[in-house]
């Protein structure tokens, strides 16, 4: 329910920049912490979110929760959006070795997700260029490794890509991809006057 309504409004109200995804985000969120606060049985509701905006040769982005957007350019798989979760801390500090996050008790802890009060949301704008894979995929398609994903974007048409990153990955999260490829590039449409 919360991811759908999250997937609604950002539809809905169509963001142009960094800063709208990022207000937009903050907006659902408050949305969420109002439904959970009206009705008992949805107290708690909350969901992760990865958007990506792309207009022209750029792309603006914005990440709450465990989701993860990356990118292969050249063959080269790049980490855009680092997950708000307990063990990514963890791993980014280095508490734990990847060994010994693999089955640590700390996977799923969210640090951040919309439908807290004002979740950490992490954003930035990037150059796209032809030939460029781009993946928004959910915590469960990480699972299986970056190796795994570079791999597969590499080497699978994007539609191809998404389904073999989802299929074939044990886990008890969800596993979602979605995989664009930058066939070409146009300028961004401008509103006339």
């Amino acid at each position: 329910m919360a991811a759908t309504h999250a997937a609604r409004r950002f539809l809905q109200e169509r963001p142009r920049d960094e800063e709208g995804l990022r207000r937009l985000a903050a907006a659902v969120s408050e949305e969420l912490v109002r439904v959970g606060g009206r009705d008992p049985a949805l107290r708690g509701l909350g969901t992760t979110l990865v958007s990506l905006l792309v207009r022209g040769d750029s792309a603006s982005w914005v990440s709450v929760g465990d989701s993860r957007l990356y990118m292969l350019r050249r063959g080269i798989l790049g980490l855009l959006a680092e997950p708000h979760d307990l063990l990514g801390i963890l791993l980014r500090e280095g508490v734990l070795e990847p060994e010994e996050a693999e089955a640590s008790p700390l996977r799923g802890r969210l640090t951040s997700h919309l439908g807290r009060d004002r979740p950490e949301v992490s954003s930035g704008s990037l150059r796209l260029a032809r030939g460029d894979r781009v993946a928004l995929v959910t915590d469960g398609v990480v699972e299986g490794g970056e190796a795994r994903i570079a791999m597969i974007l590499g080497s699978e048409s994007p539609r191809r890509a998404a389904e073999v990153l989802v299929r074939g990955v044990a886990t008890e999260d969800n596993a979602t991809a979605v995989v664009l490829e930058i066939e070409r590039l146009e300028e961004p449409c401008s509103a006339s006057s």
